[in-house]
């Protein structure tokens, strides 16, 4: 089922900020309380891999194409501005904490992907991969809604000129 409303979606959205939400406390409760810890240490920045690191930050942020739908579809358009430096730095607020957890649990060794430092045996790391298995199931609708009203419209508009069309 598609919905055509985006306020609508906004619910299916909340979805997605509970499950990262959900893989933050996971990652959480495995360094704090499942015997990982947060013990590492190394070098704390390491300019070789900054280049890299940008680049996943920079690209956190480009899938956004919903956001001119997100604003066509708001009631009051001057909060638009404020729910994207809201949502922007609470997502930035995220990708560091998981970062800095990462790097105090397994340091050196931390691997480009949460999931592959995850141990399998432990409740909380399977909660978190399966959470993490789920979340592009939350984005999808919005993700695909400019692609789908494009489509719509020019297929709306190709079927009524065929269907307009005199004999």
């Amino acid at each position: 089922m598609w919905l055509k409303e985006l306020k609508f979606l906004s619910f299916i959205s909340a979805g997605g900020v509970v499950a990262s939400s959900v893989i933050s406390l996971c990652i959480l409760w495995t360094g704090a309380a499942e015997g990982v810890g947060f013990h590492n240490k190394g070098e704390i920045l390491h300019m070789g891999g900054t280049p890299t690191a940008l680049g996943f930050y920079a690209l956190s942020f480009t899938a956004h194409s919903f956001l001119a739908s997100l604003y066509s579809s708001m009631e009051d358009k001057t909060q638009f501005y404020k729910v994207l430096i809201i949502s922007f730095s609470l997502s930035t607020f995220g990708y560091i904490s998981i970062g800095i957890m990462g790097y105090l649990m397994h340091g050196k060794d931390v691997s480009s992907q949460v999931t592959l430092n995850l141990s399998k045996n432990k409740i909380s790391s399977k909660i978190a991969i399966y959470t993490i298995l789920i979340i592009p199931t939350a984005k999808f609708a919005l993700i695909m809604s400019p692609v789908v009203d494009s489509i719509e419209r020019n297929l709306l508009t190709h079927y009524n000129v065929v269907v307009l069309r005199p004999l």
